[in-house]
């Protein structure tokens, strides 16, 4: 579920064209938007940015896989949202289902 999540927000980043940079946040999660905000404008967001922690698929024999972790906050720049909608298309089309999972319908 977290690559459809992901592939849809990426989708809504790139149609809108003025969303510098995204965020997931935790329901039980608490952010000062203003504050990061500020905090956001020292960075360049053209350049491709990933704050927050990661989780990893080990394959054997090859390099781990990372992503988001979906237990933590996740904030990606836009420089790194065009990379990120390529690798969640990927996903979900190798490796994911067809269809979203059951129960997923009203998710979206």
């Amino acid at each position: 579920r977290a690559m459809y999540f992901w592939q849809h927000v990426l989708q809504l980043a790139e149609v809108s064209g003025s969303c510098p940079w995204v965020m997931k946040l935790p329901l039980s999660s608490y952010a000062n938007a203003a504050s990061l905000e500020r905090r956001l404008e020292c960075f360049d967001a053209s350049i491709p940015w990933f704050l927050g922690a990661t989780t990893a698929a080990y394959t054997p024999g090859l390099d781990p896989y990372m992503f988001p972790s979906e237990k933590s906050a996740t904030i990606m720049s836009q420089g790194l949202q065009r990379k990120a909608k390529v690798w969640a298309r990927t996903c979900l089309t190798q490796f994911a289902p067809e269809e979203a999972p059951p129960g997923s319908e009203e998710f979206f």
